[in-house]
């Protein structure tokens, strides 16, 4: 199952990693704290032409950078896209018998 958002997914892989936000930011992407932050509570999307970059900061291959970029083009997306994915992911889990999160 893919996470329903991009930052719960960022912050899952950050504390798998026992990384901090501020070090992730600072060290491994050279921004601000407060602009992943920003990221995380789905106030600010990764940019399209970071989305590759953020994936290599974190380390991610295979499945795992796939379902990044699917979460990160996601949240690029205008709303009401990413309200027919969730009602999709819901329907489908919904027919294979198993609860999907919101």
């Amino acid at each position: 199952m893919v996470p329903v958002s991009l930052g719960t997914f960022i912050a899952y892989q950050l504390e798998a990693q026992d990384l901090s936000v501020r070090a992730f930011a600072e060290k491994r992407l050279g921004m601000t704290s407060s602009y992943v932050s920003k990221v995380l509570k789905g106030s600010l999307p990764v940019p399209y032409e970071r989305i590759g970059h953020w994936s290599v900061a974190l380390g991610l291959v295979g499945k795992e950078a796939a379902v990044f970029r699917e979460l990160a083009l996601l949240a690029l997306s205008p709303p009401e896209v990413r309200e027919m994915v969730v009602e999709l992911r819901q329907e489908v889990a919904k027919r294979s018998g198993r609860k999907e999160r919101s």
